[in-house]
């Protein structure tokens, strides 16, 4: 467990997901031995929902409301007829191609979607966006095809094979309070079923990385009511940020999980998921798959930024808030058409608009920490575009090893090569 600077009166039971690594992740506080309770988690019933937090905090909570965070899970109903995300979903329909039917394990094809009252829920909103059905008795299902929102396939729908239900997989590291117990709990074929069931607010809120804000809201003033990562060290804000920011191999101890399911901040986000890396075993085991990484070791997609970032020069001297900014967001930066990535052609494509960064991401971001006098720092050197969201989609995300070209530093027994 890393050294924490102060004790926690109160665990949290929530997992994050963030941008870029910024600061949020899951916090279910309770350590888990195979599938037994967490008995530690706090009930849903202290949690008092983001739009609370606006009453005394509204520049945080406005400038949050623009970040992705926010985002990740949303309410079919909430999509316009218009809205891009949706009509995709429509017109998949209409045309018939690509198909869009339910993902099901072991039964052939699953039942096609009919129109835009098929879908419960939409997962993401700035990569790609992914479908969502309650299917009574057993849980929510993704449809088998995706939106591409940037990327080379950026504005097309594409297959999606994800066969396992959202809430048995990965509906922490997307919410708010997720509560594995009740999950596992609940009559899936009652009428009240629903992600909103398990989850304290969908998307990553407040109180994902402040934990419940019951208690700090009836009483401000009392010490210990409310959690600030800020208070941490930099490893332990690392480690916050990486436990979904950490593309891992899945759950230690919980079958089919991959978000942390009862990691704290202050512990070892590898103790609770099996987080890939080159440079560092586990327990004196090497836990990877080469698929993931380029040649140079650099990660190839999307949720690396850990993984990348414990590679290079800036691991253990700052932490992910240095740069980023879980309140707010500035006008992204990329650069567009070809690029050479791990000696590929790959088609660089405009960005989203928006970053939950400090500063823009363009020529003088570096210098905002870094001198002139020192190196010619410049962000497409040390930070390029080396990896994808998905649907073959390269070149959507910045490196985080910081080494020149994006290079990693793979583990010299590591092959690599593909």
């Amino acid at each position: 467990m890393i050294e924490t600077k102060r004790k926690v009166s109160k665990t949290i039971s929530s997992i994050t997901v963030v941008a870029a690594c910024a600061l949020l992740s899951l916090v279910l506080f309770a350590n888990v031995s195979g599938n037994e309770s967490l008995s530690n988690e706090p009930d849903l019933a202290n949690y008092v929902g983001s739009e609370s937090c606006r009453n005394c905090h509204v520049e945080y909570y406005d400038g949050w409301r623009e970040t992705v965070h926010g985002k990740m899970i949303v309410p079919a109903e909430r999509y316009e007829e218009n809205n891009l995300i949706r009509k995709a979903f429509e017109d998949g329909i209409t045309a018939g191609s690509p198909r869009i039917r339910l993902n099901y394990p072991g039964q052939g094809e699953g039942p096609p979607a009919t129109s835009w009252e098929d879908v419960d829920y939409v997962v993401g909103s700035n990569w790609k966006a992914r479908y969502v059905k309650l299917v009574e008795g057993e849980g929510h299902r993704f449809y088998d095809a995706q939106y591409n929102i940037t990327g080379t396939q950026a504005g097309e729908m594409t297959a999606y094979s994800e066969i396992r239900n959202n809430e048995d997989r990965c509906l922490g590291c997307h919410t708010t309070g997720f509560d594995y117990d009740r999950s596992k709990s609940l009559d899936r074929s009652a009428t009240d079923y629903s992600f909103e069931s398990m989850t304290a607010e969908l998307g990553i809120g407040c109180e994902a990385c402040h934990g419940p804000g019951e208690k700090h809201i009836n009483d401000p003033e009392t010490e210990g009511g409310i959690i600030n990562p800020a208070d941490y060290t930099v490893a332990e804000q690392t480690e916050f940020c990486g436990a979904c920011h950490g593309r891992n191999m899945g759950h230690r101890t919980i079958e089919g999980h991959q978000d942390p399911i009862g990691f704290s901040i202050g512990e070892y986000a590898r103790d609770y998921t099996k987080i890939q890396s080159l440079v560092r075993p586990y327990e004196g085991e090497w836990e990877y798959d080469p698929s993931r990484f380029w040649d140079h070791g650099a990660g190839l997609s999307h949720r690396m930024q850990y993984n990348d970032y414990e590679q290079g020069p800036h691991w253990g001297k700052i932490s992910c808030s240095d740069c980023h900014n879980s309140h707010g967001v500035v006008p992204n930066s990329r650069p567009e058409g070809t690029v050479m990535i791990g000696g590929q052609p790959t088609v660089v494509m405009p960005a989203s608009g928006t970053s939950a960064l400090k500063w823009p991401a363009d020529e003088n971001f570096c210098y905002n920490c870094h001198s002139t006098d020192q190196h010619n720092y410049t962000i497409e050197a040390f930070m390029p575009m080396t990896s994808r969201s998905s649907a073959g989609a390269l070149a959507e995300q910045r490196s985080h090893t910081f080494w020149p070209r994006g290079m990693g530093n793979p583990h010299p027994s590591v092959d690599l090569t593909r």
